[in-house]
């Protein structure tokens, strides 16, 4: 099976297009869903019904953490590693290694690349 270097960068290519479009379409998304939130919240209400739409806005809770040592402290003290998510800091680790320092749990993995260019 031969494969077509020329389908693959053109893939990317487009892809790469089309997801500069969704991020654009994404921001206007925010941007529109926080002007919502902020006329909602001016209004004092909860429900706005407008051209055959209706939004609703509900409040959920939501952690935001203000002190970081202190918290990491209270992990190591009680154990509740599951108040972190599982997973490292790559740039980090690999810092650490080019400086010559050993992290225990950690190791090397491989992984392959392929880039396609166009070769002019």
């Amino acid at each position: 099976m031969s494969i077509s270097l020329t389908e693959l960068y053109d893939t990317r290519t487009t892809r790469l297009k089309l997801q500069k479009e969704v991020d654009k379409l994404e921001q206007k998304e925010k941007d529109l869903t926080y002007a919502l939130t902020k006329q909602l919240l001016d209004e004092d209400i909860n429900e706005l019904r407008v051209d055959g739409f209706k939004a609703t806005m509900e409040a959920k809770e939501s952690v935001n953490v203000t002190d970081w040592p202190q918290l990491i402290d209270f992990i190591k003290h009680t154990g509740y590693v599951d108040l972190l998510q599982r997973r490292v800091t790559e740039s980090a680790v690999k810092a650490r290694w080019l400086a010559g320092v050993d992290v225990p749990g950690a190791e090397s993995l491989t992984k392959h690349v392929i880039k396609v260019i166009k070769d002019e």
